[in-house]
């Protein structure tokens, strides 16, 4: 795999969108592996007037083909909160398949103990996912005409 960082394993980035200049969310590739070829993409967040739009949907899509296509991953994790029926609605649209749940993961702020859902793809997924993902990017081009 081509280091990303050479002694970090998070890697942020902001997410703007283009036509306006605006910045609206981030996003981090994290629990970097190189040994093993697999990241987590994730710590998203997409301001409120662009969700449920293309925003997340390119930015996934150019995070997963980049780590596939030019670093070698294997497998791509996405994690979120048990609750966050939200997140897990979009990375099963993302083509995220779910590996299972890491129970008592987490201690939140307000003391409660989070579970964790941890969905991947993996790369013999990856050529299948991209062509769905291309698909619904085209969509989205075609509403915005």
């Amino acid at each position: 795999m081509v280091e990303l960082q050479k002694n970090g394993v998070i890697l942020p980035f902001i997410i703007i969108h283009k036509d306006s200049n605006t910045i609206v969310g981030t996003t981090r590739y994290l629990n970097i592996d190189y040994d093993n070829y697999r990241l987590e993409i994730g710590h998203t967040w997409i301001a409120k007037s662009w969700r449920k739009t293309y925003v997340n949907t390119e930015a996934k899509f150019l995070m997963l083909q980049y780590a596939f296509e030019k670093l070698g991953c294997i497998a791509v994790e996405i994690r979120t909160d048990v609750l966050n029926t939200v997140s897990r609605r979009a990375i099963k649209r993302l083509g995220g398949k779910k590996d299972g749940v890491l129970r008592y993961h987490k201690i939140m702020r307000d003391g409660r103990i989070r579970h964790t859902v941890c969905y991947s793809i993996i790369e013999p997924e990856w050529e299948e996912v991209k062509n769905k993902l291309i698909k619904k990017l085209a969509k989205y081009e075609d509403q915005k005409k």
